[in-house]
């Protein structure tokens, strides 16, 4: 694990050789995840800690632990969690969407092209309570997929949540459904329905 100081990078010492000088090793403490690709993760400025969740290591064995990483001590932990928690996956998405809790959505179940499922699900975790949830989500369901753009708008005060693009079943099979040649985003809203947005 590396931190680069961007508050340090100016336009005074853009000469400087940035992996000297500007890039430091972390030193880890704790349970680390391990060598793991395909897995998602979110800053928390509640706690101050790094979430990390899913992926698949280089023996292709899918992950559903969820991490988290202290930035005061360095240390890793696994986080105990409560409620139903997202299957195994990677390839997915997670993001905050508001003080307390992250949104997952995506993914699937395997690598890559040898893939057993393929998500759309979403779920809610809360960070305070350490609690997963499955919402009933209602409105234009995206269909399932992996390789997406997902974020969100970042205003605490209203929930907002954009699906861009990716790989779908149509996808692959070459169909006219090709979501990454389309303008397609979904958002879901803080009413907890999905709404289709065409550009």
């Amino acid at each position: 694990m590396w931190k680069f100081s961007y508050k340090e990078y100016t336009n005074d010492n853009a000469s400087k050789d940035i992996e000297k000088d500007l890039w430091m090793e972390i030193k880890q403490n704790g349970t680390k995840p391990g060598k793991i690709r395909a897995y998602s993760m979110e800053y928390s400025p509640v706690d101050d800690r790094i979430y990390l969740y899913g992926g698949h290591d280089s023996r292709g064995n899918i992950k559903s632990d969820l991490f988290r990483f202290d930035l005061k001590t360095n240390t890793w932990d696994v986080v105990k969690t409560k409620g139903k928690s997202p299957d195994k996956r990677n390839y997915h998405q997670m993001s905050l969407i508001n003080k307390n809790h992250f949104i997952l959505f995506g993914g699937v179940k395997g690598v890559f092209t040898r893939y057993e499922y393929m998500y759309n699900d979403i779920y809610l975790y809360n960070i305070n309570d350490s609690i997963w949830v499955s919402p009933i989500i209602g409105g234009i369901q995206p269909s399932p997929r992996f390789g997406f753009s997902f974020c969100n708008n970042y205003n605490f005060g209203k929930i907002e949540i954009m699906i861009f693009g990716g790989i779908t079943e149509e996808t692959e099979k070459g169909g006219k459904n090709n979501n990454n040649n389309s303008l397609k985003v979904f958002a879901l809203t803080e009413s907890g329905k999905i709404r289709l947005q065409l550009f």
